[in-house]
């Protein structure tokens, strides 16, 4: 099994650096217990992510499950590829843009 597990997390990397190539906030197992579900726990680790992704302007990733797909979906993450098939068959690779850009040259153009 370890070198099952070794292979799956090597892909998973391997797509996110060829999805992402110049840099990403990855947003790096976030879950909540069945029964803690529902209290914003979720939300409140999400939005402090995307706000550090907006802060860099850099796209955000994560990988997830069929669970946490509808969540990341409102906070705009999009669903860039099916990911795996047993235990993960359903997740997804997700991305999602940065909300600001950076001004180019350093002035904005109002145009």
């Amino acid at each position: 099994m370890r070198g099952r597990a070794a292979r799956e997390l090597q892909l998973f990397n391997e797509r996110r650096r060829v999805a992402n190539p110049g840099g990403y906030v990855h947003l790096h197992v976030c879950f909540t217990l069945p029964s803690h579900r529902r209290r914003a726990a979720g939300a409140m680790m999400l939005k402090w992510g995307c706000d550090l992704a907006d802060a860099l302007f850099l796209p955000a990733w994560i990988e997830a499950s069929t669970e946490g797909n509808f969540l990341y979906k409102t906070f705009g993450f999009y669903d860039y590829e099916k990911i795996g098939d047993g235990e993960l068959a359903g997740g997804r690779n997700m991305r999602r843009e940065p909300l600001v850009r950076w001004i180019e040259g350093g002035k904005a153009d109002w145009t």
